[in-house]
């Protein structure tokens, strides 16, 4: 994979990072639907740590660190 010229980093960083916010927000419903005991918080930990390590991995020189999801400011209203 290469980076063409003209691409927009900054545009492509933030679309993606919309659209894991997307997904994560999809996961957490479908979490929420289905017996505890099909996915543990562990399950959940365990597959962020697998996630990071792979990064960490293939990005070494980026020294990744994990950091807390931000939370909306309050006077963002709820969807759905």
């Amino acid at each position: 994979m290469s980076i063409e010229q003209g691409v927009n980093l900054p545009e492509a960083i933030v679309n993606t990072e919309w659209r894991v916010a997307v997904l994560e927000r999809i996961i957490d419903r479908i979490l929420a639907a289905v017996p505890a005991a099909a996915v543990s918080a562990k399950d959940l930990e365990d597959l962020r740590r697998d996630a990071l390590a792979e990064l960490k991995l293939k990005y070494p020189e980026a020294e990744l660190h994990r950091t807390k999801r931000i939370p909306l400011p309050d006077d963002v209203p709820p969807v759905g």
